[in-house]
């Protein structure tokens, strides 16, 4: 596959400030997945307890940030441009944009994957759909590809989003968890 090591984010003390952003960015991703050092699926192959819920990381940090930031960007457009142009509609209209980025950031960092005793749930940026544990055969994540896949019994495919490949290695650990989950569940089911 693929090897990833991990920089730590520490600076010189003359870059002092960096490394308190840094701190900052660990912080704010913990306040918006709590879970997610518990929630790391376990690599030596035997599969958890049900129900087990599997979401990216850096997807989920990165898409609020930069949704925060545009629509910061955006609600000061609109405060300003008015004083300038004088027009409501152009500011309502940066207030519009603004909540549509933020809509589409939410839409892909609220990607999960949801495994219980009956069904595996999938939620993608703009689609859903849960499957019976016999529908699902594995789960294949390709060299290059942004995100795993799972393979249906029909032989089809369907997009997996929240194994992300951003995700580095914790993103191939979840696919293999979900893997070594359906191999357990579609032979029992």
């Amino acid at each position: 596959m693929f090897s990833l090591r991990e920089v730590p984010c520490t600076r010189p003390p003359t870059l002092r400030p960096k490394s308190t952003l840094c701190a900052l960015l660990r912080a704010l991703t913990a306040t918006l997945n709590p879970s997610m050092n518990a929630s790391l699926p376990r690599s030596d192959g035997r599969p958890g307890a049900l129900p087990v819920t599997f979401r990216p990381r850096a997807v989920r940090t990165w898409g609020y940030i930069v949704a925060g930031i545009f629509a910061l960007a955006c609600v000061a457009m609109a405060l300003t441009l008015p004083l300038i142009i004088h027009r409501i509609l152009d500011s309502f209209g940066f207030v519009v944009l603004a909540l549509l980025v933020g809509w589409f950031c939410h839409r892909h960092a609220s990607v999960k994957v949801v495994a219980n005793a009956t069904h595996v749930r999938i939620r993608n940026a703009f689609s859903s759909r849960s499957f019976e544990w016999p529908e699902l055969i594995g789960v294949s994540f390709p060299e290059g590809d942004p995100w795993a896949h799972v393979d249906l019994a029909d032989g089809d495919t369907y997009a997996v989003m929240a194994a992300q490949r951003a995700d580095g290695a914790r993103g191939v650990a979840m696919a293999r968890e979900l893997n070594s989950l359906i191999e357990e569940h579609s032979l029992t089911s």
